[in-house]
């Protein structure tokens, strides 16, 4: 599963829910190669991925999901709202990576 919108959505939950990539590597027992490699759409996430990403963001798999492939099309709906201004706020912040 992967699409030019799913390394944008983990990277901006990463941010949000205050990970390095180093720290989130950790939290998921995998590389810090493999968190870059999702982040930059070069590897494809499996089932496997989505669990370790829910767990370590706190979030249902289903939601998870949503925000990757659906969030294009729902522009309307809340939880995309509410990723678009998590969006912003990481734009207006500059945060740099860590």
């Amino acid at each position: 599963m992967s699409d030019e919108n799913t390394g944008k959505v983990l990277k901006t939950l990463r941010i949000a829910n205050d990970y390095s990539i180093a720290d989130l590597a950790d939290e998921m027992g995998i590389s810090t190669s493999e968190i870059i490699e999702f982040e930059s759409n070069q590897r494809q996430l499996t089932f496997n991925d989505i669990i370790k990403y829910s767990r370590a963001f706190k979030m249902s798999k289903a939601a998870l999901l949503m925000l990757i492939e659906d969030s294009p099309k729902l522009k309307y709906d809340l939880p995309y709202k509410l990723y678009k201004l998590l969006e912003k706020i990481i734009e207006k912040l500059d945060i740099k990576e860590t």
